[in-house]
């Protein structure tokens, strides 16, 4: 597949016939004019325009072809030459000139220069072609594609509309999850036959884990901090009971009660001795947690 630029190769509809200037005397001019000439009478059929007024660019083009061959000049195309030199320029995408770069537009990569006349000639019926339909389909690609991605957009974004509306986005989205399983706890209910068996086990599992965190999400942690010490050789415990710590502000305390191992609480007792057996950070639920130095948080 060869290169193709709407620099080099744009579409004719774009394109002023090109008239020669033999009023104007400028050396260039003239001979251009005279290389032009030369390539009307070589190249069978050709035809001559120009793009946006331009006249040191003059583009080949055939009748009936919907882009240009290519253009011609009589120019220095060469990166900071010492001195300029005019030369007869053929700009076409079958020429591949490794001495350029991507420069220009990737132009000069395309170009043949030359100082003698006839092998201007020769180079441009040697390089300038018409774009096949092959090149020409898929150098517009993007054309064809950029309008079929509009249907597909449109679609994607009516399926992502819907699907906002249908499901739940995320976990604060209590409407459509309360909804969704609904329908999903009936299904399961009425022992509906899932298609895809796997994925039905996925949905249970999906409705045993909402069910799990609706429980998680309506428990409150209310708990009982002790810390133990010794006095007069004995163990005692203050307490303080608080309330509401699941939520962000804190809780709410209560008056802070002394016991002895002869008054403590049978079931606080019992809690206690669970967590004598944790490490310091360790947490069990439904009985609390071991903070270390004899310090506990434990669920009431």
């Amino acid at each position: 597949m060869r290169d193709i630029s709407k620099h080099i190769n744009p579409r004719v509809s774009q394109l002023t016939r090109y008239i020669n200037s033999s009023e104007q005397l400028l050396s260039e001019t003239v001979s251009l004019n005279a290389f032009i000439q030369a390539l009307e009478r070589h190249i069978r059929g050709v035809k001559f325009g120009v793009k946006n007024g331009i006249h040191t660019k003059v583009y080949a083009y055939m009748e009936g072809s919907p882009y240009a061959m290519g253009w011609v000049a009589y120019a220095d195309y060469r990166d900071n030459p010492e001195q300029t030199t005019l030369m007869y320029t053929v700009c076409s995408h079958t020429i591949h000139n490794g001495k350029y770069s991507q420069s220009r537009d990737g132009e000069q990569r395309h170009m043949k220069m030359t100082t003698n006349f006839d092998v201007g000639i020769r180079n441009a019926k040697r390089y300038l072609r018409n774009l096949t339909t092959q090149e020409i389909a898929l150098s517009d690609k993007d054309a064809v594609q950029s309008q079929f991605r509009k249907v597909n957009s449109s679609a994607n974004e009516t399926f992502e509309n819907t699907m906002r509306s249908a499901l739940p986005r995320h976990t604060s989205d209590t409407t459509n999850i309360e909804s969704l399983m609904g329908e999903l706890k009936h299904l399961v209910a009425i022992e509906h036959e899932w298609i895809d068996k796997s994925y039905g086990a996925k949905l249970v599992e999906f409705i045993k884990a909402y069910d799990e965190k609706q429980t998680a999400d309506k428990r409150t942690l209310d708990v009982i901090f002790v810390r133990a010490f010794n006095r007069a050789e004995q163990t005692m415990f203050e307490t303080i009971e608080i309330n509401n710590l699941h939520e962000w502000s804190g809780g709410s305390e209560g008056e802070v009660a002394t016991y002895d191992n002869t008054t403590l609480p049978v079931e606080l007792a019992g809690k206690l001795s669970t967590l004598n057996m944790l490490g310091q950070g360790q947490y069990v639920e439904g009985v609390g947690l071991y903070h270390g130095d004899y310090m506990y948080y434990v669920i009431k």
